[in-house]
């Protein structure tokens, strides 16, 4: 589709819902709704009939009444169902619209006018910007097709079908948001890395602040416009699922939308799974750089850091504990103190030289690293999710183990440890209760995935 056919992005009546406007100009295909007062509530509908509204449709003019149904209509449950239609489809017309309008902003105003600026590198535009282009051929396609269908030429009630457009774009769809979500995590490190940066002479920065500020954005910051295409994802399944239930069992588009839903559906748990992994290794990374004398070998390809949790020890609350929970073990960390005044405090010391993990890295120090524990190993931990102890009896480790048999002074751990976790922090039950149910199922899956019960399946990938 044409851009210049797509009305003015900044035009306030087509990003307004047609439930709750009077003013019919809102709607992108009126005839979609002929019958747009079914399910509203009351008080709309009272506002509506109260104004004498009309409404167009291809056949007839006609005034809504209080039933909620034109004169001609007989009332029945399956006409009703067909009026309902034009709404969810219209809903789905106008978000598409909506959507493929944000992409725009994001690839012909901000990614242009960067271009054209030339304060950052393009190297850093294609980081920032990585799998945008794709995502808006996509939805320019899909947004083409959507109007054609419902175009006041094409669109009959009975016999329209719009399931079938999902359908042929779910191999496109996967291959751009895999691309995308890939991209994400360096596009998010990019705009920091740019913002902080002195070469631009802070440019850069002030581009972003024009952007918060500029109607051409809609007013909106660009990590917040780049996160558009992971919140559309959620919200194909809602809206076709809504079409589902207000589609006739004998309409010809109910089972092509029954896939779509399934479809769209795996899709988006996908596009979740992927960004919690993606999520997941960027804290192992951050755990390493955090953690002083952390061993390099932390980092592999399958690992993921899962969740982390804040303890002390039972017998004595000035040794305080930070424990990473990984997909295949529990690294123990100690919280980091310095003498300040005859108190102590946590500290974050500055590390002046050496790689990632170790000295020279630049990033700041939070912790140092104790022991780490095989969740192969882990024979028994507490099982309520409720108790403020976390105890944990370990096999005495096998050839293969990863976990740590001695300190760095070469005396043996015990082979049964104990933490207390957090009780302070708002919240603190509930993620004392998440790490346990967590550390359980892993303990679990890995053990498993040892004995060779199960294969990883990295969706996306």
């Amino acid at each position: 589709m044409d851009p210049a056919q797509i009305p003015d992005i900044l035009d306030p009546p087509l990003l307004r819902s047609p439930l709750y406007s009077a003013d019919a100009m809102v709607l992108l295909a009126p005839h979609l709704i002929d019958a747009i007062s079914v399910g509203l509530p009351d008080v709309i509908r009272s506002m509506l009939i109260d104004s004498f509204i009309f409404f167009h449709s291809p056949t007839n003019t006609f005034r809504m009444h209080g039933t909620g149904l034109p004169q001609s209509s007989p009332g029945s449950q399956t006409q009703r169902k067909l009026l309902a239609i034009g709404y969810t489809v219209q809903e789905i017309l106008v978000t598409e619209q909506s959507y493929f309008q944000e992409l725009g902003i994001i690839k012909n105003i901000i990614k242009k006018k960067l271009i054209d600026a030339k304060i950052i590198t393009q190297f850093s535009i294609n980081a920032i910007f990585g799998g945008i282009d794709e995502l808006y051929d996509l939805h320019n396609k899909i947004l083409d097709e959507l109007m054609e269908a419902c175009s006041l030429e094409s669109w009959i009630p009975e016999k329209s079908v719009i399931g079938d457009i999902f359908l042929k774009h779910v191999q496109e769809f996967e291959r751009a948001y895999v691309v995308y979500i890939d991209g994400k995590k360096n596009s998010d490190d990019t705009i920091e890395k740019e913002a902080a940066s002195t070469e631009n002479n802070g440019q850069f920065k002030t581009f972003l602040s024009q952007c918060l500020r500029s109607r051409e954005t809609k007013f909106t910051d660009l990590k917040e416009l780049l996160l558009r295409p992971m919140q559309r994802t959620t919200r194909y399944p809602l809206l076709l699922r809504e079409l589902y239930k207000r589609t006739p069992d004998d309409h010809p588009d109910k089972e092509f939308i029954k896939e779509a839903v399934d479809t769209m559906s795996e899709i988006a748990n996908k596009v979740d799974k992927k960004l919690q992994s993606i999520q997941h290794i960027a804290q192992l990374f951050q755990a390493q750089r955090e953690t002083r004398d952390c061993p390099a070998t932390l980092i592999n390809d399958k690992r993921r850091c899962l969740m982390e949790m804040e303890a002390v020890d039972p017998k004595n609350s000035n040794i305080k504990y930070k424990l990473f929970l990984c997909s295949d073990l529990l690294m123990v960390t100690l919280v980091e103190l310095k003498a300040v005044g005859g108190l102590f405090a946590n500290r974050t010391p500055t590390v002046a030289a050496g790689g990632p993990g170790g000295p020279g890295s630049g990033g700041r120090r939070k912790f140092k690293f104790v022991r780490w524990i095989d969740l192969a190993d882990i024979s028994d931990t507490i099982d309520d999710p409720t108790a403020e102890l976390l105890r944990i009896r370990m096999e005495q480790p096998g050839n293969d183990s990863l976990s740590t048999p001695v300190m760095t002074n070469g005396q043996p751990f015990s082979l049964a440890v104990e933490f207390k976790m957090d009780t302070q922090a708002h919240g603190a039950a509930q993620r004392r209760g998440d790490f346990i149910r967590t550390l359980r199922n892993e303990i679990k899956m890995h053990k498993k995935k040892k004995a060779g019960e199960i294969v990883e399946n990295n969706d996306f990938e």
